[in-house]
């Protein structure tokens, strides 16, 4: 794993928790069920991550993983044309893990 993006994580943890937390930060771990970051945090989350790395996160469907859309993202997705507001039922969501933000590290844009 990119060791600025482990950084990250940790730094984001530690100010989200109010202390360090001892996880072994491995690909597959969730960022909602493993992490804990879910509903508006991971607004925040996003939002930080696709500020240090420069990511871009136009063709990012938040829906395919989060039960409730992010209102960042549904934000610019309105404004963008891209009118897709509702979310996959619960049972449909992809797993949104740490995986998907080392690749997006790696080429630059967030899917």
């Amino acid at each position: 794993m990119d060791k600025n993006l482990e950084q990250f994580i940790r730094r984001y943890l530690r100010e989200y928790y109010n202390e360090d937390v001892d996880i072994e930060l491995t690909e597959d771990l969730s960022i909602e069920k493993d992490l804990g970051i879910i509903d508006e945090d991971i607004d925040d989350f996003l939002t930080q991550f696709i500020t240090e790395f420069s990511v871009d996160y136009k063709r990012f469907e938040s829906k395919r993983y989060f039960t409730t859309e992010s209102w960042v993202f549904s934000v610019f997705r309105f404004v963008f044309g891209q009118r897709k507001w509702l979310p996959l039922p619960v049972d449909k969501l992809e797993t949104f893990t740490i995986a998907h933000l080392q690749k997006a590290v790696e080429n630059g844009f967030l899917i």
